[in-house]
């Protein structure tokens, strides 16, 4: 006999918000617009990762490892919802938001050289 875990506190608020946010952007110009915010804000997040780090020398190794954490950690869970047919949102949004990350990136290292 197998025992259904409890809905806890954080997946009640949580994660059946998200799948709230999924069935809300079927349709494709919200799903788009969702995907440029997610974009947009990726870009932001690597931009100031750059700026921080170079403005403290010393904290280069710190924020490239974060980086580079963070960025796997992604990865890895686009593997993880790959396989899943309901989770194509999530998927289109963890990869804008990389993309994002890499232009952010890719940018501050143009205005460092």
């Amino acid at each position: 006999m197998v025992i259904k875990p409890q809905k806890t506190k954080f997946q009640l608020k949580v994660v059946d918000n998200l799948d709230a946010l999924s069935s809300w952007a079927n349709n494709p110009w919200r799903r788009y617009s969702l995907a440029l915010i997610f974009l947009l804000v990726g870009n932001f997040v690597g931009s100031q990762i750059g700026m921080v780090s170079a403005g403290k020398n010393l904290m280069d190794p710190v924020g490239a490892f974060l980086s580079v954490l963070f960025l796997e950690a992604l990865i890895g869970l686009r593997r993880v919802l790959r396989y899943d047919r309901t989770k194509k949102t999530f998927i289109l949004l963890i990869d804008f938001l990389r993309y994002g990350l890499f232009y952010g990136f890719f940018t501050e290292c143009l205005k460092l050289l």
